[in-house]
């Protein structure tokens, strides 16, 4: 059996961006991730047989307050985090969405996806 473990649109106020307006003015963005691991249908309730979603938010939250130019190296960051303090990850997958980008056009949303 998989189990998949993750948060869904956790939402951050952080500084990344292409443009330095970005960076210095700050912009919200959402944060979808999950990770799968193997799951024996254990009756024993212990946590650390599973990985915990806060840790998924922690790491999240840490990388996204450390300023970026690209959200692909934010993104990139959080699921190499998540497999080095998890090692019995199998997968997994991250969405950084940056709400109403201003591209000369109403958007609702844009985005940067990577798995694992």
């Amino acid at each position: 059996m998989n189990a998949r473990v993750g948060i869904e649109n956790a939402e951050f106020f952080s500084f990344h961006g292409y443009y330095p307006e970005e960076r210095k003015s700050g912009h919200v963005f959402l944060v979808t991730a999950w990770v799968e691991l193997g799951y024996s249908n254990k009756k024993d309730q212990v946590l650390s047989n599973t990985v915990n979603y806060e840790n998924i938010f922690r790491i999240c939250k840490e990388e996204m307050e450390i300023p970026r130019i690209l959200l692909e190296t934010v993104a990139s960051d959080i699921l190499i985090r998540l497999k080095t303090e998890f090692p019995e990850i199998r997968n997994g997958f991250i969405r950084i969405q940056k709400q109403a980008p201003q591209l000369g056009g109403k958007v609702e949303s844009s985005f940067v996806e990577m798995t694992l």
